[in-house]
């Protein structure tokens, strides 16, 4: 590895106020300064739903007086790169606070010093930290000092924790397993979807008499046994009972949350920003198409959303019908607390949400729902989605970096928002409902690799089906014997057929004489016929783009257009030749655009002519009606010729 000094990265002067103002409110007046612990971004830049939007000079890593010089260093980066979303900032800011601890300070040229930079370097291995991490470090050390790294991936493979080394993909559930928590979900989302308004009035009354009962003087924990007992619970539903952490309507919401990401593959900030009124559906071809409306910040300058679609399923609706409703109760009190709020803006922008802090009393700042995976584990255990043997072999193959780590009869090693994202892309892939690019748009991907990347062992899920399930295997051998036997029956009586061997087929069946009549012409062999020739390996037929082949030893496609005039096995019904018309009049556009009277295009001419006649050929075979070209004669001259 070489390790080559250069000069330090120019940063602009230093303010000369002493601690000026670093972010704003909306009216321009100062917000934070300089020498505040946290920068509060809230009015100065619109990021994602439930995104971060202040930065925290807090830490027990270093010696507080080094905060002063951190605090001028991303002063200046916010002053030279606007641009940059919050959650960048914050991992330069990161990684500075690292790098002040690996070095003991914030004399930032030493290390441009060796022996400083190679105990700067093992002072950093030592903390064992994720691969992303150092290499953050390593950026903004290399930036202060303006030491160059050349092969600043590969030192970071050697500093970081060799356990974190490989970044551990998100899991994708055995499909068993999703299945089954999808199903508990959307048989939640089912029962109260009916109920959602009766839950928020339920609610909202339930915080009116705690309010109440608290103004009178007594004490808070005694208010469940005197609700219960004076008002007995108002329930909409069975099994619903309102409380003051709000348990069962967040269960609700958990069950929601599944629903939409499960059938969305959207990110966790994307999901925060559906609301009810985010499903809609386009028909295309008489085919229903339901999408979600939504927000992304992927891949946008400085974090701002724009606005995106994905595909879904209408069991979506409903639970998002079902989460926006049963949490008017909490939208309601957030209105009236930020009301006169100087952030008003962006608070209510985010109480368009359907997924709310619903636990009002316990809410701190943030409005829209956070920390989920803990909630989304629990609801999986609670309900039982535990693994089986053929899980387990199912998850190993599909998640090698979690391998060994899901047991027979256990839960899930881990489960969150973004792990629906992975499960949703690797069963889509798995049972070819999509392509990789139709999945990189779902997922708003800046290129197919990552697309690829979420779907990772799908193929390998697939090949796995078909070994483990047999009856799948049977059922699939007996679609394609069917299909094969249907298209024989639709060979051997069709009226017409050209090929020389579908001449053959029409000069057997000449003098037969019956009484049904199929497709204009005579039935020649019955359907069961046909079946049974299949089912005893009598006959081999092969569909490729010009028409029919049974010749079970041939080792070729047949592509080329003379096929249906010089091939012994081929067969060629009216269906296929009319297919071929646009191929016909394209290759007929091309051979006059090349028909230029140049002598070295005299074969690749020759060559069309032949196809275009021998299509002609088959046409005219087949009674199908086309429009033959004037004139099929070459220009060009050849050199054997002489006339060159």
């Amino acid at each position: 590895m070489t390790e080559v000094l250069a000069p330090a990265l120019p940063l602009s002067p230093a303010p000369t106020d002493d601690n000026p103002a670093v972010t704003f409110n909306a009216d321009g007046s100062p917000r934070s300064y300089l020498r505040n612990m946290t920068w509060d971004f809230t009015a100065d830049k619109r990021v994602k739903m439930g995104g971060t939007k202040k930065l925290s000079f807090k830490t027990s890593q270093y010696d507080p007086a080094y905060t002063p010089e951190v605090q001028r260093v991303m002063h200046r980066i916010v002053k030279q790169s606007a641009e940059l979303a919050i959650d960048t900032l914050d991992y330069k800011l990161n990684g500075l606070k690292k790098v002040v601890c690996c070095l003991g300070g914030t004399d930032w040229s030493s290390l441009n010093d060796e022996r400083v930079w190679h105990t700067f370097k093992n002072n950093l291995q030592s903390k064992k930290l994720a691969y992303s991490t150092v290499q953050g470090v390593l950026s903004m050390a290399a930036m202060m000092s303006g030491r160059y790294i050349e092969d600043m991936k590969r030192l970071a493979e050697t500093l970081c924790c060799k356990t974190k080394k490989v970044k551990k993909q998100n899991i994708a559930l055995p499909e068993r397993m999703g299945t089954a928590l999808f199903r508990e979900a959307a048989d939640i989302v089912e029962l109260y979807h009916p109920h959602r308004h009766a839950i928020s009035e339920a609610y909202q009354e339930y915080n009116k008499l705690y309010d109440e009962y608290l103004a009178s003087g007594k004490h808070q924990s005694n208010f469940p046994r005197w609700y219960r007992t004076n008002h007995g619970y108002n329930v909409p539903v069975e099994g619903f009972k309102p409380c003051g952490d709000a348990m069962v309507v967040n269960e609700i919401q958990i069950a929601c949350l599944i629903t939409v990401f499960g059938f969305s593959g959207s990110r966790l900030t994307e999901g925060m920003s559906f609301n009810k009124d985010s499903y809609d559906e386009v028909t295309y071809a008489d085919i229903t198409v339901p999408y979600l409306k939504g927000e992304t910040s992927k891949g946008q300058t400085g974090g701002t959303p724009k606005e995106e679609v994905w595909v879904t399923h209408p069991i979506v609706k409903m639970a998002l019908e079902l989460a926006y409703d049963m949490s008017e109760y909490a939208r309601d009190h957030y209105r009236e607390k930020y009301a006169s709020h100087p952030d008003k803006d962006t608070y209510y922008r985010e109480l368009d949400s359907a997924f709310l802090t619903l636990g009002i009393r316990h809410q701190k700042e943030e409005v829209v729902v956070g920390n989920l995976d803990r909630a989304v584990a629990m609801f999986a255990k609670k309900h039982g989605i535990v693994a089986t043997e053929q899980d387990v072999e199912e998850f190993n193959l599909l998640n090698p970096h979690w391998h060994g780590s899901l047991k027979v009869g256990g839960f899930l090693p881990k489960l969150s928002p973004h792990d629906f994202r992975r499960t949703f892309a690797v069963f889509m892939i798995r049972n070819k409902l999509v392509g990789i690019l139709a999945l990189k748009q779902q997922y708003k991907h800046d290129n197919a690799v990552m697309t690829q990347w979420y779907t990772n062992h799908s193929e390998l899920a697939s090949l796995m089906d078909l070994e483990v399930d047999t009856e799948l295997q049977e059922l699939i051998q007996e679609t394609n014997e069917e299909l094969a036997a249907l298209q024989l029956f639709e060979i051997y009586n069709s009226k017409t057929l050209a090929g020389i061997e579908g001449q053959r087929i029409v000069d057997k069946r000449g003098g037969e004489e019956h009484d049904d009549v199929i497709y204009g012409g005579e039935v020649y062999k019955s359907l069961e016929e046909c079946r049974s020739i299949i089912k005893n390996n009598n006959m081999s037929i092969v569909e490729h783009p010009t028409g029919y082949c049974v010749n079970p030893t041939c080792s070729r496609i047949c592509s080329d257009n003379k096929s249906g005039q010089i091939c012994q096995h081929e067969i060629v019904t009216p269906k296929k030749a009319r297919e071929q018309l646009p191929a016909y009049y394209r290759m007929v556009k091309r051979f006059k655009a090349l028909n230029n009277s140049q002598y070295y295009m005299y074969s690749v001419l020759k060559n069309m002519q032949l196809e275009i006649k021998a299509m002609e050929m088959t046409f005219k075979d087949l009674g199908v009606e086309f429009t033959p070209v004037d004139d099929l004669s070459i220009q060009c001259k050849t050199i054997v010729e002489g006339e060159a």
